[in-house]
């Protein structure tokens, strides 16, 4: 009786910025962050709290800089009108090696398009979380079972809020 071949290896894309589901690596572990021009109040409280996840569940560092940096800042947040259906987007603005790490990059959030069920502060903070988590190189999450989830809560738990521990495992790898 032979032997077949091995299956693949099963594991999600981390930090290869493939422009669907996953950003570059941030630059290091210290992730600065900014408001863009304009961006809502209403909103800072949701960014707020998604730099705090990443500074308190994994081993990167959130700071607030008052004045954004083109070079230096790692998120200027941004309200703006997205395409019918996309709740967040996260594109890397200025790169250190072109493709796998980013220096300085802009996260948009679309709250038409996240206000439209229940849960809808739960629903920004959640949209926040996950363009965060691409910011550093995460994937949309297979599991469905933290903010890397594609889509609406689908239910007010805070692990929709959060990192999985998996996620957490990427992240505190590379940083």
């Amino acid at each position: 009786m032979g032997q077949g071949a091995a299956p693949a290896a099963l594991a999600d894309d981390f930090g290869t910025n493939d422009g669907v589901n996953t950003g570059p690596f941030a630059d290091d572990s210290s992730h600065d962050y900014c408001w863009g021009p304009g961006f809502d109040a209403a909103l800072k409280d949701n960014a707020n709290t998604a730099m705090s996840t990443l500074d308190i569940q994994t081993d990167m560092s959130d700071f607030y800089q008052a004045t954004c940096d083109v070079v230096g800042t790692d998120i200027w947040w941004f309200d703006a009108d997205l395409p019918a259906g996309v709740r967040g987007s996260y594109h890397c603005v200025t790169w250190v090696t072109y493709g796998s790490v980013c220096n300085s990059s802009d996260v948009k959030l679309d709250p038409a398009e996240i206000n439209i069920g229940s849960d809808d502060e739960l629903d920004t903070t959640k949209s926040a979380c996950h363009e965060v988590g691409h910011s550093v190189g995460l994937a949309h999450s297979s599991t469905g079972d933290d903010c890397m989830r594609n889509g609406e809560i689908p239910n007010t738990n805070v692990q929709y809020r959060q990192y999985n521990t998996h996620h957490r495992g990427h992240i505190n790898a590379r940083y």
